[in-house]
């Protein structure tokens, strides 16, 4: 540990060496030994934090069958509560558990969640509602999947998710299903503007919280989820990001030790913390106070993430949230890569994690161009990691393509772009053919590419299902697509 703290302070004293004045140089060396001395005075002691695999033995089957105890839970709170505290009526009774039904998957994945089904649920919700369904719980879905109409105002949105608040707020269903529409409709009354409305909903949100922490059958991964959320959409609200932590954080509570949710939400606001002490300027333009703190915080996020992983190794948060750690504290790629591994262990679908990996191999902080795309075709060509994770040499290619001294347009007419690119949405599509998200995107790639053929071809064939929104507004993508019927008629 302490020869790569002086590693971190030798290379900003070479940094300090190129092209400075005498003056400068001498407060850049000043500047660096802070910055070590800082990072000395926060260390975390790594005796306290052994290698935890012998100590696991028996955690991991235990944790895999809380994934069935959080289905259940989910189930007992969605049909189960609609059975006991719903709208019920013989007419629809049948329909709206259908409904819940599916609607379960969906809750169960806010991190990883597609798309797809989602517009059919609030379809089939809204269907319900045309047939004279009046459950809150159904309206709520259908204004969550669905939404209303694109021509409202922000005052006529945030009277509609009003509405679906109070009618939910008038019935007996628990408070993971009151929780939702509190919250949203906190935050489009305040796009409006600031009230004592937006205060109330935030505290009827909170409520729910601590009911959840208080009732021993919520899965702490559950009440991860609200907690977070709620952290996350209060803290514009308040003067500290650390008041609205303070304030979940103790109705996230279960005990005298710190559980689960509280760990990795607290790993999470202390990482920001840490960022906000350091700041967005170069690293020899940064405060000694600046750099004490956020080495301090960090320890703070590290401690916290560490325990985490430990109360639930299977748990993809803990070793996700560890990476942007590692990000600040620099103590090594291979470090960086252990709780990459866990993190995509426990998640094979885990983007966040390479999304967090891809950020780290970036030249300005422990990588290169090379090392990205690298990377992303690992990504390209793994067996084990699944989902979305095979187009991340996609996002490698245009992270760089914006880096300074490349031009994009330039960048994108290198023939390897389009191999790598083509490869990999060929990949994922035959995986997911009906993910036209995606497909339209390949055609977008096909046009910065220079590729006119492919992408007038994939168009086609999409038709009324190609997003047009990928392309710009409506009228840009009408213009794309009148360009590349020019192109074949020229060709022809």
């Amino acid at each position: 540990m302490k020869s790569e703290v002086l590693l971190f302070g030798v290379a900003m004293l070479v940094t300090a060496f190129c092209g400075c004045s005498p003056k400068e140089l001498k407060k850049q060396v000043q500047q660096a030994q802070q910055v070590v001395e800082a990072a000395k005075s926060a260390m975390v002691d790594q005796n306290v934090y052994p290698e935890w695999e012998e100590k696991l033995k028996g955690k991991i089957a235990a944790s895999q069958e809380e994934a069935s105890k959080r289905t259940n839970w989910h189930r007992a709170n969605i049909v189960g509560a609609y059975k006991k505290h719903g709208r019920r009526n013989p007419k629809w009774n049948k329909d709206v558990s259908a409904l819940m039904e599916r609607w379960i998957p969906i809750v169960m994945t806010p991190d990883f969640s597609a798309t797809k089904g989602m517009m059919e649920l609030g379809q089939s919700a809204k269907e319900l509602i045309d047939r004279g369904c009046d459950d809150p719980i159904v309206g709520y879905i259908r204004a969550r999947y669905l939404g209303f109409d694109p021509g409202l105002s922000k005052q006529e949105l945030a009277r509609e998710w009003k509405q679906v608040a109070a009618r939910v707020k008038d019935s007996d269903y628990p408070p993971v299903r009151k929780f939702w529409p509190y919250i949203r409709a906190a935050a489009m009354t305040a796009q409006v503007r600031p009230t004592e409305e937006v205060a109330q909903y935030y505290e009827l949100s909170l409520a729910c919280v601590g009911e959840m922490a208080r009732d021993p059958e919520t899965p702490e991964i559950e009440l991860y989820v609200v907690g977070s959320t709620w952290h996350f959409a209060h803290r514009n609200h308040v003067p500290s990001n650390i008041e609205s932590w303070s304030i979940v954080n103790e109705q996230m509570s279960t005990g005298d030790e710190p559980n689960l949710a509280q760990n990795v939400l607290k790993g999470q606001v202390f990482t920001d913390y840490a960022w906000e002490a350091r700041g967005n300027d170069c690293g020899h333009r940064v405060s000694e106070q600046g750099w004490k703190g956020f080495h301090e915080r960090l320890s703070e996020a590290e401690k916290a993430l560490v325990t985490a992983w430990y109360q639930r190794p299977d748990d993809w948060r803990a070793p996700t949230f560890m990476i942007t750690v590692e990000l600040g504290q620099g103590r090594g790629r291979k470090r960086m890569e252990k709780w990459f591994n866990r993190a995509m262990k426990a998640e094979p679908s885990n983007n966040n994690a390479v999304n967090s990996k891809l950020y780290y191999l970036e030249p300005k902080w422990h990588g290169s161009q090379g090392e990205m795309l690298k990377f992303g075709r690992e990504c390209l060509e793994s067996t084990n990691w699944t989902g979305s994770t095979t187009l991340f040499i996609a996002d490698a290619h245009y992270n760089i393509a914006g880096f300074p001294g490349n031009e994009r347009a330039k960048y994108y007419l290198k023939p390897v772009v389009w191999k790598d690119v083509s490869a990999a949405f060929e990949k994922y599509l035959k995986r997911y053919p009906e993910d036209h998200n995606r497909r339209t995107r390949l055609a977008k790639w096909a046009v910065d590419c220079n590729q006119p053929e492919i992408a007038g071809q994939i168009l086609n064939e999409l038709g009324t299902n190609a997003v047009k929104s990928i392309f710009g507004t409506d009228r840009e993508f009408e213009r794309e697509v009148a360009w590349l019927k020019m192109k074949a008629r020229t060709k022809e």
